[in-house]
């Protein structure tokens, strides 16, 4: 899939013959942002019809280069592996799509990221226990997309010692269900078991050191303590000077100080909004009165379960540094990136401009 992308995002006239058929360019699979991965798929099935048209179209000019390289992915496209493959892994997406919404949604909720990933990993293992049926629905409408393709669903070339492929006996249906679909979901349970297990999901109780949370939040205020304290207890070790059980006895006297401060302030100011962004608590908090709270919130900071914003920095460098800015220096361009990160700030173009005259390090005399 990434090969049939890049291939036509390289080139405005291969993308030109793409849009005429499909409608629309493809989307990228994104390598940070899993929500563009999983839409990118999603995409990528839906036209497939009209892709395979366009390769089939490619393949036909008179360049050579280019023209073979189509006729290759057309060939990759077109085979049992690919569709069947395709297809298993659109139903695995599907389920996991509303999970990484979530998770990368800008603030999140503990309570909320919890059942989610519950409930995905419970629907997955349900998939595992009843395979046999839903992969026939699978076969099945790989089946009629094959017939649309003119591709036939058949079993790869085996033979009797071969043991570096799958090797499974049965029909075509019973070998691509024991030699793709199973082993991807069990990869796939497998992965969100070790990196959203029960220690993981610890973390999100960090969340409720957020004003909003320990002041207004209208669940019990003792299961949100309890739940914040768990959530410390495993970055304890790395804070201060390393004393596990010094840190949490600290941790407790600045958790009270901390809500009656913010409780307080609510009072005084009746109309005052709470912050809720980590990033504005973080600045609100006074590391000589809150030293402690003060490293678990930068901490929560750079917690992907807990904010985005420096997930969404990552695909910052590739739009800013283009191939027509390939010589740019690292001052400019960190500093290219900061406006771009941090576009909501209202920029003075006055002081820019004046700071710029009294440097005096241009070439050219500009004369009004």
């Amino acid at each position: 899939m990434k090969s049939v992308v890049s291939f036509f995002n390289v080139s405005a006239k291969r993308n030109q013959v793409l849009k005429l058929t499909l409608g629309r360019q493809l989307s990228s699979l994104c390598e940070t942002r899993w929500v563009e991965r999983h839409e990118g798929v999603i995409q990528f099935r839906s036209g497939i019809r009209q892709i395979v048209e366009a390769l089939t179209s490619i393949s036909s000019w008179q360049d050579r280069t280019t023209s073979s390289v189509a006729a290759t992915l057309l060939n990759s496209l077109c085979t049992a592996e690919f569709l069947i493959s395709m297809m298993s892994l659109i139903d695995v997406l599907k389920v996991s799509l509303p999970l990484s919404r979530l998770l990368q949604t800008p603030s999140l909720d503990t309570n909320r990221a919890s059942t989610a990933v519950t409930n995905t990993m419970a629907t997955l293992k349900e998939r595992r226990i009843k395979c046999n049926d839903i992969f026939k629905q699978i076969f099945f409408e790989t089946k009629a997309l094959a017939e649309e393709l003119d591709v036939e669903l058949k079993l790869p070339r085996r033979t009797g010692s071969q043991t570096k492929r799958s090797n499974h006996p049965g029909d075509v249906e019973e070998y691509y269900r024991r030699s793709i679909y199973i082993p991807l979901l069990d990869n796939v349970c497998a992965d969100l078991t070790s990196r959203l297990s029960y220690s993981s999901l610890e973390c999100f109780g960090l969340r409720g050191i957020i004003p909003t949370n320990i002041v207004e939040d209208a669940r019990e205020k003792n299961d949100l303590i309890v739940n914040l304290k768990k959530g410390f207890e495993q970055f304890a070790p790395i804070i201060g000077d390393g004393d596990t059980l010094s840190n949490e006895i600290q941790f407790e006297g600045e958790v009270d100080l901390w809500k009656n401060h913010w409780k307080m302030k609510k009072e005084k100011e009746q109309n005052v909004k709470l912050p809720e962004d980590i990033l504005k608590v973080l600045d609100s908090c006074d590391p000589n009165i809150f030293p402690i709270i003060h490293d678990v919130l930068k901490i929560l900071a750079t917690l992907p379960v807990s904010v985005a914003s420096a997930e969404r920095t990552f695909s910052t460098l590739r739009r800013v540094k283009t191939w027509l800015r390939s010589r740019m220096g690292e001052t400019r361009l960190t500093g290219l990136c900061m406006l771009h990160v941090h576009r909501h700030l209202q920029v003075d173009t006055d002081k820019i401009i004046e700071r710029f005259a009294k440097k005096g390090a241009r070439r050219l005399e500009f004369v009004l």
